[in-house]
Formats: C-alpha cells, structure tokens, sequence
C-alpha cells in the first residue's frame, strides 16, 4: 500500500496496481488485479481502511479494461466483500458475457498464479468471471462524486481494446490510464504500445488525454517514476507506437504477410531482451497477435 495523495492510495504493486479513490461519503477502487495478487490487494484494502479511521469498504470497482490483469481479483474481491459492484464501459460487460472471453480470462489468471496460493488462498468462486455483470456502465465524462471535493470522472479511450477507460482523479488532476497509453516496464522511458483494436483510436485517445492536461499520468504497470513528466510519456508513447506499427508494417513486407514469422521477429526484439518488467509471454504474445493481424488488415485494405 502507498499513498499517493490523501485521496489517491495504490494498493497491490507497481507491476500489477489498483488504486482507491478515498472521498468524505464513499470509496471507489480503479481495476483489481490479477487473481494472484487479490489477496495481498484486499489486505491493503483493510489496512488502509484502519488508516484512514474506519472509513467503510468500497462499494464500487471501475474497471480501465477486460484483461486478466485488470479484471482478474474481482471475483475474490466479492467474496470478500459482498455489497461491492463493479462499473466500466458497456462494452466490457459485453465482453464479460461472453463465455470465451471468461474462459480466456480464466486460464491465464490460473496459468500466472502460483500453484500454492491457488491451493491455500483461493476457491474455485474467485475465477468466477460471470461475477461481472453491468452493475454501474460508464459514459463518456461521467463524473463520480465521492464527497468532500473528491471526484473520478470516466474518459473512453478506445485503441487498447473497445472498452479501454482511464479515470480522472480529483483533487490532483491525476489521470489513471490502464492501458491505454501502453505501458512502462523499466527504467528507462520506453511506453511499450498496446494498440489491440485500433491504432487511429489509440493515437486519438492518447492526443485526448493529452487535451485534458493531467498533473500526473499512472499507467497500468510500473510507471511511477515518469507520473509528472506528463508531456514526456505522451510524446513517448506516440513515438514508440508510431515505431512498432512502422516496423511491424516492415516486417510484413520482407515476410511476404507471413504473421508468424513477423511475431517472432519482433518477440525476439522488443521480448527477448534485458528490458525489465516483461508481461507473462501468453499475454504478450495474444497481444502482439493482435497487433500484428491489424497492422496487416489495414494494409491489405491500403491503409497502411
């Protein structure tokens, strides 16, 4: 646990944040984690509910995305908390409906935990995906009152996936992005990009959250040390995108459209590399799947 302002406490890691926005009449907690870090997650919960005098549980838990390590300890979170709900785009509960998706989201929270925490912390009800139904769906610049001056308005930022959000702290103007900016693995400023659905989406969310002139950025994992260099992580992550469509547009190229070939090149790149904090490699790989397939489908219809 870390606070990161009075209202602002990250619970969990850098590697794998969630966040709780603490107002005078209610708590809300932004993603939760992946499985494997649930229960470390929850017991931050109550310590920073002893922290902050018997303030009560959060009652709601919006999501930035779908993926496994953003939705992943919700299902424990329920079960330790029975009156939470859970909020986010309308299109994430669609994703959730949907039982490839749930089945998806459960193997690799099942695959990136450790055998023993499976075996001594969790039940089969914390990989209970159908848990996440549209409790509270979130429109476009929907502001959240928490009370006491404290606020968290929802900003869509398609690009990542469909249902990508950030959240917009206030007091502090902090802006917490998931992943929809990409993401900082190490200690150099290098925003790894995740353009999964669309690379014009994700350039136009980017340039969005940029016009809405943050203090602080808090990316989906390890960003910390770059939070207030705003303009510098913006101009970063549209270069560093911008460089991983160009080259995997080149690799296409010299590959005759061979996806395959064009993945293992830029694994053996941009994975296989001393760069820190490198997701689990099925995640990566479904990622850059994806990136590659669109980055081929806009050329095969002359958009590249």
């Amino acid at each position: 646990m870390e606070r990161i302002t009075d209202c602002l406490i990250l619970i969990g890691t850098w590697d794998i944040p969630a966040y709780l926005v603490v107002g005078k009449d209610r708590v809300v907690m932004v993603d939760a984690g992946a499985v494997s870090t649930a229960p470390a997650m929850y017991d931050d919960i109550v310590q920073a509910i002893d922290a902050m005098g018997g303030k009560g549980f959060p009652d709601l838990v919006v999501f930035t995305h779908s993926h496994f390590d953003h939705v992943g300890g919700a299902p424990y979170l329920k079960r330790h908390i029975p009156s939470i709900r859970f909020g986010g785009h309308e299109y994430l509960f669609y994703t959730m409906g949907r039982q490839g998706a749930r089945k998806l989201i459960e193997g690799l929270n099942r695959r990136t935990s450790d055998p023993a925490l499976i075996r001594d912390k969790l039940t089969d009800a914390d990989f209970d995906y159908s848990l996440i139904t549209g409790d509270v769906v979130l429109t476009d610049g929907e502001l959240m009152d928490l009370g006491g001056g404290v606020s968290v308005t929802a900003v869509a930022t398609p690009g990542h996936t469909k249902d990508s959000m950030c959240y917009l702290v206030e007091p502090g103007g902090i802006m917490l992005t998931g992943e929809a900016l990409g993401i900082v693995p190490g200690d150099e400023l290098y925003v790894g990009p995740e353009f999964l659905t669309s690379y014009e989406d994700y350039v136009a969310s980017i340039k969005k959250v940029k016009a809405l002139k943050p203090n602080r950025i808090l990316t989906g994992h390890h960003s910390f040390a770059f939070s207030d260099r705003v303009d510098e992580l913006i101009a970063a992550s549209l270069r560093d995108a911008a460089a991983l469509r160009d080259k995997i547009e080149r690799y296409l190229g010299e590959e005759a459209m061979d996806e395959a070939r064009v993945i293992e090149r830029v694994k053996a790149e941009e994975y296989l590399t001393a760069r820190q904090g490198r997701q689990p490699e099925e995640a990566y790989l479904l990622n850059l799947k994806a990136q590659v397939q669109m980055v081929k489908n806009g050329m095969d219809k002359g958009e590249g």
